[in-house]
């Protein structure tokens, strides 16, 4: 009987030991799941403080869980920046999202990190890994709501790794302006599918040795080697366009395959200036010396390619091996130039360089887009007799027609030309004029008579710089005008109050101008007191064709007459007849 108790309370024991035991692994480790952790900064700004993060199982992240970390910018009064304190951190995902009116977004410092499933940014601001990151497997990086990522230091002041192992690195975006920055150096050998609108790769990857496909939208290469060692290849599809971002001559050794005429009309194989911004959606001016970026290593062309070294100071070389059945040209309005040196070149001629072929584009009466902006490059020519918005003229290029345009900044080397021999041009914006100003005077009447351009806004005739540099003004007289003395011609019609700033260069107020013999006199406070007009000083007196000559002096035709008819008398008198002779 007491074996049996014993024996009885021994089973107990046990069965209350392992009810225990398995009611313990349940409420810890062999029970716990990947939680999503919610970031609040209620506490501080350290990832292993449990006060800042809700839904973690009143814990923080833990470094084997895989936790699924939340942020959202909605509620932030300032920028954060948040320490990865956490030793060996392994999460799932990463989220960010939120709206505020400032734009505050979150910056991770700290240590190493390593991702299994992927990055959503929908966050309306930036949002900024400077750390070390890893990928424990392939997965999405995907951006949406006009925001930006940075894999890195925005300032570059710090060197960290993005390490994609073998596994794939997918990046995809929603919008327009949206893109990510890898401000890290690439390592490992898995893929990089670049499915985004933009992408910047900025820093040396010596040891990549993945393949670089590029699917979509312009991937923007900004160092030599940021590439890799190119042994996995750079594809561009059809569509698609890469941009050598460059401060300096560089040289680009990675083979590519390029299919296609590129992004638009922005080109497949680009030269650009190096942009460290994500959300730029359009580049700045030219530096003040021209560089090259070189592509050293095989290139070959799946489909006819265009080229676009997208300023005078950005040019294009290749010096690689260029193959494929396809031809590599200059985008239509393009500034710089591509040089082919290919030794080996199937479809162009070697040792040759191109410029953008000259183009022209007309944009029809009735077509109206005012939103919708213009950009004339070199060897471009723009007929806008619709509506268009705002309008820049580069270097090279020329603008005419009888329509509207939003501002108008005419570049140095950019000319407008008014209508169509002569017409008026409407400018419902300010007019920043450092090109040419081409005026054709053939009547007097603006618009059908004369050139005019017609500003609602401000008028200044140079490009705002220091120093600035003036525009030019060129008259020439067409349909066989001859103006009159103190005839006037309103070739700027300035509809706003503020008076023109500065002036064309070397024609300062009541200086002239002379053409065809025809003296000008030009004022910059004419019409309404500040409209640029014209007047004629003085015009080529009559030709004396000797009728002026006659009239003044009538007695010496006259007598001239007389004489030579006299002359003609006495002749007729002394000379033979020949027939009256042969009849002797």
């Amino acid at each position: 009987m007491k074996l049996k108790r014993l024996s009885a309370l021994g089973s107990a024991l046990i069965l209350s030991i392992s009810t225990l035991l398995s009611i313990g692994f349940a409420g810890t480790a062999f029970a716990a799941a990947p939680y999503t952790c919610t970031w609040t900064g209620a506490t501080n700004n350290n990832f292993n403080t449990a006060g800042n993060w809700t839904g973690c199982n009143s814990a923080a992240p833990q470094p084997g869980d895989g936790d699924n970390l939340v942020f959202n910018t909605a509620s932030l009064s300032a920028s954060q920046t948040l320490t990865n304190n956490i030793t060996g951190l392994t999460v799932g995902s990463m989220a960010f999202s939120g709206t505020n009116s400032n734009y505050y977004g979150f910056t991770i410092t700290g240590n190493a990190l390593t991702i299994d499933g992927g990055i959503t940014q929908s966050s309306s601001a930036y949002t900024e890994l400077d750390l070390d990151v890893t990928l424990g497997a392939s997965q999405t990086f995907a951006i949406s709501n006009s925001s930006n990522l940075y894999i890195g230091d925005q300032t570059l002041t710090n060197s960290h790794t993005l390490a994609l192992g073998s596994n794939a690195l997918t990046i995809t975006d929603a919008t327009t302006c949206s893109g990510v920055s890898v401000l890290s150096a690439l390592t490992g050998s898995g893929t990089l599918n670049d499915n985004a609108n933009r992408v910047i790769l900025n820093s040396a990857s010596p040891s990549y040795t993945g393949a670089v496909n590029v699917n979509d939208g312009t991937l923007q290469v900004n160092d030599s080697q940021a590439l890799g060692t190119g042994s996995g290849g750079v594809t561009v599809a059809s569509g698609a366009g890469i941009a050598y971002g460059i401060s300096a001559n560089t040289t680009f050794a990675q083979p590519l395959t390029v299919s296609g005429a590129g992004v638009s009309s922005y080109g497949a194989i680009i030269a650009d200036g190096p942009s460290y911004s994500a959300g730029g959606c359009s580049g700045g001016g030219g530096p003040s010396t021209a560089y090259t970026a070189t592509l050293s290593g095989n290139i070959t062309l799946t489909g006819d390619t265009t080229a676009n070294p997208t300023d005078a100071d950005y040019n294009l070389a290749i010096t690689g091996a260029l193959s494929g059945s396809y031809t590599l040209t200059v985008v239509p309005g393009a500034p710089g130039t591509l040089t082919i040196n290919s030794s080996n070149n199937t479809s162009q001629t070697p040792n040759s360089t191109q410029s953008a072929p000259p183009t022209t584009v007309t944009v029809a009466s009735g077509d109206n887009q005012p939103s919708l902006g213009v950009d004339i490059g070199t060897n471009e020519t723009y007929i806008i007799d619709g509506v268009r918005g705002d309008t820049t003229v580069e270097s090279g290029g020329t603008l005419k027609g009888d329509g509207t345009v939003g501002n108008l900044w005419v570049d140095q080397g950019g000319i407008v030309a008014p209508g169509h021999s002569p017409g008026c041009l409407t400018i419902s914006g300010n007019l920043s004029e450092a090109g040419t100003y081409q005026a054709e005077l053939g009547g007097t009447t603006a618009c059908s008579g004369y050139d005019q351009l017609d500003v609602t806004g401000t008028v200044t005739l140079d490009d705002g710089n220091t120093p600035p540099t003036q525009g030019k003004l060129s008259i020439s007289l067409v349909n066989g005008f001859t103006p009159k003395a103190g005839q006037t011609f309103e070739i700027i019609n300035s509809e706003g109050s503020s008076p023109v700033t500065d002036t064309f260069s070397g024609l300062p107020e009541g200086s002239e101008i002379t053409v065809s013999g025809v003296v000008f006199k030009i004022s910059y406070v004419g019409g309404t007191g500040n409209d640029v007009v014209l007047t004629v000083v003085s015009v080529p007196k009559t030709p004396d064709t000797g009728f002026g000559l006659t009239g003044a002096h009538i007695g010496l035709p006259l007598a001239g007459s007389l004489m030579m008819a006299g002359g003609i008398y006495f002749i007729s008198r002394k000379v033979k007849h020949p027939v009256a002779t042969k009849r002797r």
